[in-house]
């Protein structure tokens, strides 16, 4: 049996209107910095990760407020999510820091799955 090493999970979980942009520019202009204190901040842009992250605790990902402006077909839709998922795995496994941030706000949003966090568990 081998011991499976967790990275400490940071979520931050502002509304909007809060000043998170300030905070998600700075965390992402400070990656370097943070990877130097053993901290992963994920290079993707933009740094809000409300659009690539939020979509994943949604009952219905495809139809959500993040694809509700994109005049995509549905298994487009679908395709675009699987390809964002398969981003946050690689984001996260390829991280040998022992603390990973993710900034997102309206992850406070009511209509989340009530179990949703722990889908973060099986990366």
């Amino acid at each position: 049996m081998f011991s499976r090493q967790y990275k400490k999970l940071i979520l931050h979980i502002g509304t909007g209107k809060t000043g998170s942009s300030s905070i998600q520019d700075s965390l992402g202009e400070s990656r370097d910095i943070l990877l130097e204190h053993n901290i992963c901040y994920p290079n993707t842009r933009p740094f809000n990760h409300i659009f690539t992250f939020v979509p994943f605790f949604l009952r219905d990902p495809a139809s959500s407020f993040v694809f509700r402006r994109q005049l995509l077909p549905s298994e487009d839709k679908v395709m675009k999510i699987e390809n964002y998922r398969k981003l946050w795995v690689k984001e996260i496994r390829g991280c040998s820091k022992d603390f990973f941030i993710i900034s997102a706000e309206d992850l406070t949003l009511p209509f989340f799955e009530r179990d949703a966090i722990l889908k973060l568990r099986r990366v």
